[in-house]
């Protein structure tokens, strides 16, 4: 295998794991890394929207590669890896619900527990009892 084949075959892997990475994390974002309770592990159950805008504000949630505004007027924008971020959010019965896409793929409507531990937000898909993704408020 000569040298510059070993380099392309580097370069399609890196880009198999980084998508596959994105991939993951906005499953988990939008979908919903296992977990259940957002109270476990120290974090703290958000219940009211009002408690969650004041932690979101005017700030960004990140995580490796991601970058997410979520605004009091319902919108979500960002950057994955890359790719553009967009959707909406609500607020329901003490869940953050949102519908969002990253570049063509559409994530469906999905309401998840919201905790909050430091400066870290883990948001549980499925009302609580599905995957998790950790951002950090910056």
């Amino acid at each position: 295998m000569t040298h510059f084949m070993r380099i392309f075959e580097m370069r399609v892997l890196t880009r198999k794991f980084s998508a596959a990475l994105l991939l993951g994390f906005l499953l988990v974002f939008s979908a919903g890394m296992s977990f259940g309770d957002a109270r476990a592990d120290g974090f703290q159950r958000i219940k009211t929207q009002a408690e969650f805008l004041s932690l979101v504000g005017k700030s960004d949630l990140k995580n490796l590669g991601v970058t997410l505004q979520v605004r009091p007027n319902g919108s979500i924008r960002g950057n994955a890896f890359g790719r553009s971020v967009t959707g909406a959010w609500t607020w329901k019965d003490g869940y953050f619900c949102r519908s969002m896409s990253w570049g063509s793929t559409e994530f469906k409507l999905n309401c998840q527990t919201v905790g909050l531990m430091a400066n870290t937000l883990r948001f549980t898909a499925d009302q609580g009892k599905g995957d998790t993704a950790d951002l950090r408020i910056r």
